[in-house]
């Protein structure tokens, strides 16, 4: 019983991580964070030169690409669509 309390609390920790916006352990994994962050500043940086304004030295932090919300609704609609 304890080695199964331990194991949960394991389990929903790392899911916590995964979820949780401000982390999205799944995008840190294989790299898609860095990229959005990237793509995210590429784009202030363009408005900001297209507006006259000075340019951004930070980003909004974007929300997870992959999470385990995501991949249970996209299964979801998977199989409605195979009915």
């Amino acid at each position: 019983m304890d080695i199964a309390l331990i194991v949960m609390a394991i389990t929903i920790s790392i899911t916590y991580l995964a979820e949780i916006e401000s982390v999205c352990f799944i995008d840190q994994l294989t790299g898609d964070r860095e990229r959005m962050f990237a793509e995210s500043m590429k784009i202030k940086k363009e408005n900001a030169a297209l507006f006259g304004l000075p340019e951004p030295t930070s980003v909004d932090d974007p929300q997870c690409l992959v999470n385990f919300h995501a991949e249970v609704t996209q299964a979801f609609h998977r199989e409605l669509t195979h009915l």
